[in-house]
């Protein structure tokens, strides 16, 4: 298949997915298609090549939720990883893992022993030194989908680095990012900035807002609730997309 043309399909080009929002793309109204003939084909390339990336103690997260949950399947065509500078969440994941010995586990991988309490420039240095490791992480890899929280060092650094390597070994790279509340005033440069770079790099971006999400409940909501929430909604978004993917790869 033509890449320009699948992207065009796809929806590469829109600036960002905010929510609450006002219109959908007409792909997220598909309906869903059997996962498991997702990645075969594509590109001339053979099943096996689909990879799920949580990135930083968000993505991880979301990630996690999203294995557990099994709206969206690891089979030998889609694989969970979750990656980290620390290893404080992916030892969640790890308990997660031994919770469902059932499902097939997530890989983890720990780029430093600690994390940079969220100094965006030390996060990206650690990513460059580490090159090796994420051109191999991607490596093969015909779609893969980046999921991160922004506004903090991991996040904000890494998966643009790690779209760029995506991209550059030729897989169909899209990203599923969170952006702070509007108060979180650090952390809403940060996440701009990140967002700017990252567009740049990835085919697609899907941008989700803490706010925007929030106001869709009641003030006497638990916070936990509506995270978990927002969790499912950006399992439910990345799962129409890779199957959108999947019929617009079958026709």
């Amino acid at each position: 298949m033509n890449r320009r043309l699948f992207l065009q399909g796809v929806g590469a080009g829109i600036a960002g997915l905010s929510f609450p929002a006002t219109a959908s793309p007409a792909w997220l109204q598909l309906p869903a298609t059997p996962r498991k003939s997702l990645w075969s084909g594509l590109n001339g390339r053979t099943a096996g090549s689909g990879k799920v990336i949580g990135i930083g103690g968000a993505g991880c997260n979301i990630v996690r939720a999203a294995w557990s949950s099994a709206v969206l399947e690891s089979t030998d065509q889609t694989e969970f990883i979750c990656l980290d500078l620390g290893e404080q969440a992916l030892r969640y994941v790890a308990a997660a893992s031994e919770k469902h010995p059932e499902l097939a586990p997530v890989k983890t991988i720990a780029l430093a022993p600690v994390g940079t309490g969220g100094w965006v420039n030390g996060a990206r240095a650690v990513a460059l030194r580490q090159r090796q490791v994420l051109q191999a992480l991607v490596a093969g890899a015909d779609m893969v989908v980046l999921v991160a929280g922004l506004g903090g060092g991991t996040g904000s650094a890494v998966t643009p680095i790690l779209a760029r390597f995506a991209h550059e070994a030729g897989a169909l790279t899209f990203a599923a990012v969170v952006t702070p509340f509007e108060y979180e005033g650090v952390r809403q440069q940060k996440s701009h900035t990140a967002i700017r770079n990252l567009r740049r790099e990835a085919d697609l971006v899907m941008e989700f807002s803490n706010d925007g999400w929030a106001k869709r409940h009641s003030a006497d909501t638990p916070m936990i609730d509506v995270f978990n929430g927002l969790d499912c909604h950006i399992t439910g978004s990345i799962h129409v997309l890779m199957n959108r993917a999947n019929q617009l790869k079958s026709t």
